[in-house]
């Protein structure tokens, strides 16, 4: 549905193009397949919605759970919000360092550092800092 939706607007007004699209903030329900069908994974970075993920996602009990969050929430805000690699390195060890004892919590938080498009602060920043940059360039 995503895709048509995407597709659509493109028929609707000519001078909207899909490759145009750098960057899409999604819930969990939008994944690389949505980049894919479209024929922007080279152009186009998926990212995850930070309110989303921090309410709704980690909360879980397939991600940390309420009372690991409630442990973590400091740390994974400043991870995600992170606006150096340093700052983003220190507040994933500080996260490890309080959930170590339980393997299944580490392996979601090395999914999450092994996947810095998605969810790295810094990393969004330097994406939209390109993103100025290429756009204050007059055409032609």
């Amino acid at each position: 549905m995503y895709s048509w939706v995407i597709r659509s607007q493109s028929d609707m007004e000519p001078r909207w193009k899909l490759c145009d699209i750098a960057l899409i903030f999604g819930d969990q329900r939008i994944t690389p397949r949505l980049l894919k069908m479209l024929h922007i994974q080279d152009t186009c970075v998926l990212r995850g919605d930070y309110h989303h993920l921090m309410k709704e996602v980690f909360p879980t009990k397939e991600y940390f759970g309420i009372n690991f969050m409630s442990i973590i929430d400091k740390d994974l805000r400043k991870m995600m919000l992170s606006s150096k690699e340093e700052e983003w390195n220190n507040s994933y060890q500080s996260i490890a360092d309080k959930i170590q004892a339980d393997p299944v919590k580490m392996a979601k938080l090395d999914k999450i550092r092994g996947n810095p498009s998605y969810y790295d602060g810094y990393y969004l920043k330097r994406i939209c800092g390109h993103l100025e940059v290429n756009r204050s360039v007059p055409a032609g």
